[in-house]
């Protein structure tokens, strides 16, 4: 085959490999108090890699039809040999640390996604299971299957399309340009119609293969590319703007699509133009780009299950954490290209008929383990009961909240009369106990009910998102939902003159001058007694997969646990303090109540599941909020 090495293109490989590994990995940069992605347009190293990898296999194609050497069985035995022996190693050690370190749910979702993997539709399954970009995907161990999925799916049709072509004499010319304007406006439609799918599918993708392939037909043809007097500064222009997209696009940018077209003709530019004496095919040819490069398919095939298991291990990963992952990466591609990639590649070493006996065994095994687990609904009994418990726990907090009556969630959707369905018994010898604010007021109501029913009529009066402050006066007309509902609610307060309020919230700093406001006006009601609720602990994570983390590491369940962001709420319960003694109102602390000074928060009550404090990052269970009021002195 007359193909000459260029070890640019691997230089071209190493490139978009680390970009695609920059961007998964999630460094991030702080501007203005605010993080954002050190490289959000990292993703596009996989649409280089099309336009690589449609050029390489198009010239070896037409390379042997010119020859009359061109045979299906080589060519998709030469695929296999490249592709599949890592592959299955992968696949198999994701398949070992998911026994490890997987909650049976996830696990099942691992073993989906492996099948999917061995047949080449992972791109299929990853569409129906999730958004690329959602946080849930970084969870996800083989996601990154679905472009390889993408590229096999292209190697059996287009080939065999191709060779017709080719042989009927047909111009081939048009192949190419009819497949490249057909996808591309697919693309594009996609981009902008229906986003998830138009990113999975190969329909919006053929067009960057296809492409490559274009070029390939060009050097096929001619023995030298066009001697284009600007050569050398197009190649310059092309890297220039390969290298600024990876910091302009991000996920919002609609790709692949029209925008998409500029990386993939930079690329295209790049590989055109052969001759090795312009600055950038020396920079793509030193020997640190071209030996990333020949290991770059190692690398990605490792580089997303590493990240995956680190997320799934730690509560959180910092930028060490981070590096670390990327250097164990390096290792193991280094150790899969020397040990598996290129043995299974030299057919003198290993004869097609080892080959393939070796290939079948990998795949039956992990297949029949995929099923296994599939059967098995993850391997449940990996775990004690106790652990179990935790992990299949499900709180109802739509009838502690007493959702759709007491409790309004969707706002947006409310009848005129609110809580007109929100009953209970009313002793008009008791005395009125009112709670208003958000669902961080709702989830405190187990525990007012348990404290002061017996004394007091509760009156529950809590929203989703609208917290106890009045932004607008009384008279406005147009108001919010929100605005709406606390104007019903001042009313309803004016009217009943409470003897105890409790004003809880999701607060924020910025609340505390809105809340003035508040206290002023029922201060005018002749409301007894104020109550201010302080913020509660506040989780990374939900506070259950924290503790699952925590059990399969330590293997206990601790009672206490730091978490990053406490640090950040002693501040803010700090200042809610503070501004209770000067607006002389009753204070109330979770943090105070369930942290100690060194930023560590209560996790469990009990030692059941439902015992939890907090059934997600941030609110209360039954227990906990009866736990909390029983501390309160009135």
């Amino acid at each position: 085959m007359n193909f000459k090495y260029r070890p640019e293109i691997d230089g071209l490989r190493a490139i978009a490999v680390m970009s695609v590994i920059v961007f998964h990995a999630g460094f991030v940069v702080d501007y203005k108090n605010e993080n954002f992605s050190f490289l959000p347009g990292g993703f596009l190293g996989v649409d280089i890699f099309y336009v690589i990898s449609g050029y390489l296999i198009s010239y070896l194609i037409l390379e042997k039809l010119k020859l009359k050497s061109f045979s299906f069985l080589d060519f998709y035995e030469r695929r296999a040999r490249r592709l599949l022996p890592v592959l299955l190693l992968v696949i198999s050690v994701s398949l070992a640390a998911g026994y490890i370190l997987m909650l049976p749910r996830q696990y099942l979702d691992l073993s989906n996604s492996s099948i999917s993997s061995l047949f080449f539709y992972s791109n299929i399954w990853f569409y129906f299971s999730d958004n690329y970009f959602a946080e849930s995907s970084l969870v996800k161990p083989l996601l990154h299957t679905w472009s390889l999925s993408i590229e096999e799916q292209f190697y059996i049709f287009f080939p065999p399309l191709l060779v017709f072509f080719y042989l009927k004499k047909k111009n081939i010319n048009n192949l190419f340009v009819i497949l490249i304007f057909l996808s591309l406006l697919f693309s594009q439609f996609g981009s902008v119609y229906f986003k998830s799918f138009n990113f999975y599918m190969i329909f919006s993708r053929i067009w960057e293969l296809a492409f490559g392939g274009l070029i390939a037909l060009v050097h096929v043809r001619s023995k030298s590319e066009i001697n284009f007097k600007y050569r050398k500064i197009l190649e310059a222009v092309s890297f220039t703007i390969i290298i600024s997209s990876f910091f302009i696009f991000d996920e919002s940018t609609l790709h692949p699509s029209i925008f998409t077209f500029i990386v993939i003709f930079g690329t295209g530019v790049l590989i055109y133009f052969r001759n090795p004496d312009s600055i950038i095919k020396k920079i793509l040819s030193l020997k640190i780009f071209v030996g990333i490069g020949l290991i770059s398919y190692s690398l990605y095939l490792w580089h997303y299950p590493i990240f995956a298991f680190k997320k799934i291990k730690s509560n959180y990963l910092s930028d060490f954490d981070k590096l670390e992952a990327i250097f164990l990466i390096i290792f193991l591609s280094l150790l899969s290209f020397f040990l598996v990639e290129k043995p299974f590649r030299n057919k003198k070493l290993i004869k097609k008929k080892n080959f393939f006996l070796t290939i079948l065994i990998a795949f039956i095994s992990i297949f029949s383990l995929s099923i296994y687990i599939n059967q098995t609904n993850g391997i449940p009994k990996r775990y004690s009961p106790e652990v179990l418990e935790l992990i299949d726990f499900n709180y109802d907090y739509k009838k502690v909240y007493r959702t759709g009556t007491c409790h309004n969630v969707s706002i947006h959707k409310l009848k005129s009369k609110f809580f007109e369905n929100c009953k209970f018994k009313i002793n008009k010898n008791k005395e009125d106990v009112y709670i208003w604010g958000d669902s961080m007021a709702g989830h405190l109501f187990p525990g007012i009910n348990e404290k002061y029913e017996k004394k007091y009529n509760i009156w529950q009066r809590t929203s989703g998102s609208c917290k106890p402050i009045i932004k607008k006066s009384l008279d406005t007309k147009k108001e919010k939902p929100c605005q709406k509902i606390n104007n019903f609610i001042l009313n309803e307060i004016k009217e009943l003159q409470p003897n105890k309020i409790f004003l809880s919230a999701f607060w924020q700093t910025e609340d505390l001058y809105l809340l003035e406001e508040t206290i002023k006006l029922l201060r005018n009601f002749k409301v007894e007694k104020i109550y201010l609720v302080g913020p509660s602990p506040r989780w990374h994570d939900p506070l259950p997969k924290i503790l699952f983390k925590e059990y399969r590491i330590k293997r206990k369940i601790p009672e206490y646990l730091y978490d990053q962001n406490h640090k950040v709420f002693f501040k803010i319960d700090k200042e809610f303090e503070d501004f209770s003694k000067k607006n002389s109102i009753k204070y109330i602390s979770p943090m105070k109540i369930l942290c100690k000074s060194n930023y560590k928060c209560l996790t469990k009550i009990g030692k059941k599941a439902d015992s939890m404090v907090n059934w997600d990052e941030n609110h209360f269970t039954e227990k906990a909020s009866i736990f909390i009021f029983s501390k309160v002195i009135d």
